[in-house]
């Protein structure tokens, strides 16, 4: 964020020297400091969800996908662009296998989760 507001200020000490520099700097900084507001808006619900799932015993690759493509499509419609519905369900893949791997560090040892639905006590 910081870089980004540093990039975009600047565009205005190169602007002296060139219009088309100036622009290319203003829009890497612009990009660069909204980069990290926006990110957020995708990963914090997918957590969120993400985490309902696997605490259900639900939280399979399907799932994943299938909710980050909403939220994907949620943001499209805000910021105007169908690239958050296409890295959407790619990403809580990412996502999902993070939180898998972070719940694996925290289990006791000798501590085995039973799949769902067959017959196992809970």
């Amino acid at each position: 964020m910081v870089l980004g507001f540093a990039i975009g200020t600047s565009a205005t000490a190169v602007a002296w020297l060139s219009d088309e520099i100036a622009g290319v700097f203003a829009a890497i900084g612009i990009m660069l400091f909204f980069t990290v507001l926006f990110s957020w808006a995708g990963h914090l619900p997918g957590a969120v969800m993400l985490h309902y799932a696997l605490v259900r015993g639900k939280g399979g690759w399907a799932v994943a996908m299938a909710g980050g493509l909403a939220i994907g499509v949620a943001l499209s419609a805000l910021i105007g662009s169908v690239l958050a519905a296409l890295l959407g369900p790619f990403l809580a893949l990412a996502h999902l296998a993070a939180l898998r791997w972070m719940a694996s560090l925290f289990r006791p040892r000798g501590d085995r989760i039973a799949p769902s639905g067959c017959g196992a006590p809970q």
